[in-house]
């Protein structure tokens, strides 16, 4: 009886923040394999960038964001390859052309939740408390 409670106990400290961590650290490490493509043209599809960047190595995964209302390109992508050294080669890329146009590759970033707190419409709900001014009274004492 002691010995399975010693072992759920070991079960439940070994998983205690597996849930919750495990999507981080996916995302952080197909984040460390990918690219940011800038200045992409428009009309560029999945198969224009797998054949420009074809040749660093096996292309995972490619994302060209859109527009959520129109569904029209924004003119970036992201790339993700199979390993990091890939993404290294696929750096080397940046400047060249794809379509016409001179692309910017960079390392992707990894976004972490809740950095953008205080920007949008949560900062001037703040602001009022931060910077409050009082109102002036006129001769009656109202406002």
């Amino acid at each position: 009886m002691e010995s399975e409670i010693v072992q759920i106990r070991r079960v439940c400290e070994d998983s205690r923040f597996t849930p919750y961590m495990k999507p981080h650290r996916d995302r952080v490490e197909a984040d460390a394999k990918s690219i940011y493509v800038g200045n992409v043209e428009y009309k560029s599809t999945e198969n224009d960038l797998r054949a420009h960047f074809g040749g660093c190595g096996t292309i995972e995964r490619i994302s060209i964001i859109t527009d959520h209302f129109s569904g029209h390109p924004k003119g970036y992508a992201y790339v993700q390859f199979s390993v990091k050294e890939e993404q290294q080669k696929a750096l080397a890329l940046s400047g060249s052309e794809l379509n016409g146009r001179a692309i910017t590759v960079a390392p992707k970033r990894t976004n972490f939740r809740n950095m953008g707190l205080m920007r949008g419409r949560s900062r001037p709900m703040l602001a009022k408390y931060v910077f409050y001014k009082p109102k002036k009274m006129d001769r009656m004492g109202r406002m």
